[in-house]
């Protein structure tokens, strides 16, 4: 029907309606020449897709109109026989909350500005006020690492360490020795606990008067337990008697590790000097240090000392109470029979039996050839030898008298 002008009136909807109708060709070329923008640049990208979501928002029959149009390939997959339910299709018109490239145009945080201390202010001499330049706060120094206990409150009683120049002064055996001297040198002032304990370790195989002021500086001061305990073994396996203060010192070491091998390194480098160190060790709060002292006292072969060893016979600890039987049984003090005989009757087996062993190594008698296996026969043995000792203090007696 033609209007009074002449010309057809405009479909119902409007021109929006119309653009299902125009040609794939021109439908095309527009999306080619807005991937060719988008590749442009940044800023042109925003924009693009600013007009995208402008032109979408503009009417919903458009929307799905210029879905099915820009994605035919999509479309084409389905089948006409599996229409798409009303939730995919707005699944798949759903406007974005923003275009892709508002993440990269988001602006970086900037770093804050620095604090500054209070702005005090004072009063020159002519009663001006004047305000004080604002000044940065001080940083935090970081914590300095722990200094081991070994060397005394100050460290002053700590051998100084050895230097780079030292070392190139010094004259080694061999060639190779200076080298893996300097190179341990080198590695006793790293960072990491492993290499450090690494060079002590090989500078216990270079014997040379600079290895033993290296080690004894660095059990002295190093905060790490295990390269202490490496310089004791260092200094131990020098055998040189320069190195015994400062393995004396690592006695009283906070670490049990360090204090176990420095009680070997005293005995060892001590030997019968080193009685007293030792036995003030038999007090020590570690199980496995007092064991130790104990054996190195029985090592030690003083009889003088079973006394000392005594109230260990009956102390809390299985192991520390069979290493001071192995001793009396070394020492052969006649002294510690009772106790010994006392141990007939412990409630451990090892106990007895090594009480057994120690009893006739001691006294040189032979009460029966082997240990009884039953209650009774042990019952009889500890009657033997009490019957025994009651002997030997009568024979004392009258002696005396």
């Amino acid at each position: 029907m033609l209007t009074q002008t002449g010309k057809s009136p405009p479909a119902e909807g409007g021109w929006l309606t119309q653009m299902s109708r125009l040609p794939w060709n021109l439908l095309l070329a527009a999306a080619k020449a807005a991937g060719r923008v988008t590749r442009v640049s940044q800023g042109s990208a925003s924009a693009a897709a600013k007009g995208v979501v402008q032109v979408a928002t503009w009417s919903k029959e458009g929307v799905v109109c210029s879905a099915k149009l820009l994605n035919p390939l999509r479309w084409a997959k389905r089948s006409s026989k599996q229409p798409r339910t009303d939730a995919e299709v707005r699944a798949a018109t759903a406007i974005p909350a923003g275009p892709p490239v508002a993440k990269i145009l988001q602006p970086r945080p900037v770093a804050a500005p620095p604090v500054y201390s209070k702005v005090q202010s004072t009063r020159g001499a002519s009663g001006a006020q004047k305000l004080d330049e604002p000044k940065l706060r001080p940083k935090p120094r970081p914590a300095e690492s722990p200094r081991s206990r070994v060397g005394g409150a100050d460290g002053a009683t700590l051998p100084p360490e050895v230097t780079l120049a030292e070392a190139s002064a010094a004259v080694f055996a061999t060639v190779s020795e200076k080298v893996m001297f300097a190179r341990a040198l080198k590695e006793l002032t790293s960072r990491d606990e492993t290499a450090r304990a690494r060079a002590a370790a090989a500078l216990g195989a270079i014997p040379h008067e600079l290895s033993v002021r290296a080690l004894a500086a660095r059990l002295g001061a190093d905060p790490s337990a295990e390269v202490r305990k490496e310089c004791a073994n260092a200094l131990t396996m020098l055998g040189r008697s320069e190195g015994l203060p400062a393995v004396e010192r690592a006695l009283s070491d906070r670490c049990s590790t360090v204090r176990l091998a420095a009680v070997r390194g005293v005995y060892r480098l001590g030997r019968l000097s080193s009685a007293s160190a030792l036995v003030r060790m038999l007090s020590d709060e570690d199980e496995g240090v007092r064991r130790r002292a104990v054996v190195c006292i029985g090592w030690l072969g003083r009889a003088d000392l079973a006394d000392e060893l005594r109230p260990l016979l009956h102390g809390a600890s299985v192991w520390v109470r069979l290493a001071a039987l192995q001793a009396m049984e070394s020492l052969k003090s006649p002294a510690a029979v009772d106790d010994v005989i006392a141990l007939l009757d412990d409630r451990e087996d090892a106990i007895r039996r090594e009480a057994f062993e120690a009893l006739r190594t001691i006294t040189g008698q032979q009460m029966c050839e082997m240990f009884p296996e039953d209650e009774q026969g042990r019952q009889l043995l500890v009657a033997r030898w009490r019957a025994w000792r009651e002997a030997q203090r009568e024979r004392s007696r009258l002696r005396a008298g």
